[in-house]
């Protein structure tokens, strides 16, 4: 499989996860209302975050194995993923504060800010955040500071270090130690490290899965009949979506699957300030849609559209040139002190 191909894949899982997430939240927000109980079957869209927690096990391990930067320089790998993740996230987390001091009517009552909450928030240390989706991005950087750790220790054996970890984390959640991040959705970060190691080890693997999609795909579909009995489906569904989306090639002569293809491409590529940002424009139209009195099939329609809409502008006015601007102010950084560092060895040797 060409590097591009396995990008483009990627790219495909990223924008199916946080359109799942997406169709769950908007759905399950108006069968809680008393819409109709077919929004209540959108509960399958909570396999966008397992989706998104393999995606990280496996693209990640692909980045820094693939970047001799990362390899020989661990804090850069640390300081851009939080480059990556922080911003976008403490902004909308100081609009969700704001909202709750100045519209608390506009949340369940379960909310309350307090200066610790949302200082915890903000450090990734609360378990329910003040932005909801905010939870999954505890586990994400708390994988993150794992992957850091595990670059400290070896750079040789680091993929399996790291599963090691992550494994040895999870066991110890397992006897009763009581930290949130040594829960069982460590798993999936830890299964989208194997995906990549025996991928790595068998690269015609991924040939062979596109070869086998119609297989796959048939697994999937006998996984939705059984999916109600979640302790096993979830994951192994999660898995065989993975699977699928990652032997899906990067060019299709298929007009309806190259459609597809750039649909989930695009979602992907603002997959992250959909994530963040869609409660906002969900709530939004739901309240419009109430006012209104509009159509339940409507609001959805409305909630969606506008939630995409809203990401892309937030990926292109906010996200993007956000990250831009860390990036090249680290590499900046970086650059700067390999000059000073090779200036200072120099010195030594004269």
């Amino acid at each position: 499989m060409s590097e591009n191909n396995k990008i483009v894949s990627l790219q495909i899982i990223r924008g199916l996860a946080a359109f799942s997430v997406l169709i769950n939240h908007n759905c399950m927000d108006l069968y809680l209302r008393n819409h109709p109980t077919i929004f209540g079957k959108a509960e399958l869209g909570t396999i966008g975050v397992p989706l998104f927690f393999l995606l990280s096990g496996f693209v990640l391990l692909y980045s820094i194995t693939k970047s001799a930067k990362y390899m020989v320089n661990p804090s850069l790998f640390m300081l851009k993923r939080t480059a990556r993740i922080v911003p976008l996230y403490w902004m909308l987390t100081g609009l969700t504060a704001l909202l709750l001091l100045f519209l608390p009517s506009l949340f369940k009552s379960e909310h309350s800010l307090t200066l610790v909450t949302f200082i915890k928030s903000l450090f990734f240390l609360q378990r329910e955040p003040l932005l909801g989706v905010g939870w999954t991005l505890n586990y994400e950087m708390f994988f993150y500071l794992v992957l850091f750790i595990s670059l400290l220790i070896t750079r040789k054996f680091f993929v399996w270090v790291s599963a090691g970890l992550l494994f040895l984390c999870w066991l110890l959640g397992k006897t009763g130690i009581n930290l949130f991040f040594f829960s069982d959705w460590l798993l999936y970060f830890l299964a989208g490290i194997l995906i990549f190691a025996l991928t790595e080890r068998k690269p015609k693997l991924l040939q062979k899965l596109r070869e086998g999609r119609f297989v796959l795909t048939s697994v999937n579909l006998l996984l939705l009949g059984f999916y109600f009995w979640k302790p096993v489906t979830m994951p192994l569904l999660g898995i065989g979506l993975f699977l699928s989306s990652l032997s899906i090639k990067g060019e299709s002569k298929n007009s309806i699957l190259k459609s597809f293809t750039k649909s989930f491409i695009f979602l992907g590529e603002i997959s992250y300030s959909l994530y963040l940002s869609h409660f906002f424009s969900i709530s939004a139209v739901d309240k419009l849609g109430l006012y209104f009195k509009l159509n339940s099939y409507l609001i959805l329609v409305l909630g969606i559209t506008v939630s995409i809409g809203t990401a892309y502008l937030v990926y292109k006015f906010i996200e993007y040139p956000s990250m831009k601007f860390l990036y090249k102010l680290i590499d900046g950084v970086k650059k700067q002190e390999e000059i000073s560092s090779s200036a200072n060895n120099k010195s030594v040797h004269v």
